[in-house]
């Protein structure tokens, strides 16, 4: 828990067995991922109800627990926004390589067509060529 934020060190203690530490901690776990997802975190009651966690099994104050939650906030939201920034980052990366995909396959596929045109009449005018030679020189 202590990489969490300094609130948190390694000399905060919870008031139960471990069994029952467990629990708290997954309980404590669970209502800060619920307080977290709400996207206007508008939820006074369970915000209380976090503290009223934090206070009521480990050795943090009232006040060392709202400051707890506030720092995982903020490190939360700034963790957000980073995410936010390298989705629409990649996005556009992805956007842009698709792009110039599309392009370089546009290409690719045109000069296959004239190749294939070029083709046409190399055969058109070899066939004509043949033809008239037969006619003069094997009739």
């Amino acid at each position: 828990i202590h990489h969490l934020t300094p609130y948190f060190t390694p000399y905060t203690t919870f008031n139960h067995n471990s069994q029952n530490n467990d629990q708290a901690l997954q309980e404590i776990i669970g209502k800060i991922k619920e307080y977290f997802m709400n996207p206007n975190n508008q939820d006074e009651q369970l915000r209380q109800d976090i503290i009223k966690l934090i206070t009521d099994n480990t050795n943090l104050s009232q006040q060392n627990a709202e400051k707890a939650l506030d720092k995982w906030q903020e490190t939360y939201d700034a963790a957000a926004d980073k995410i936010n920034q390298k989705t629409e980052s990649l996005k556009n990366n992805v956007k842009e390589a698709a792009e110039s995909g599309a392009d370089a396959i546009g290409g690719v596929t045109f000069s296959a067509f004239l190749a294939m045109l070029l083709g046409l009449i190399a055969t058109i005018l070899g066939s004509c060529l043949g033809a008239r030679y037969r006619k003069k020189h094997l009739s």
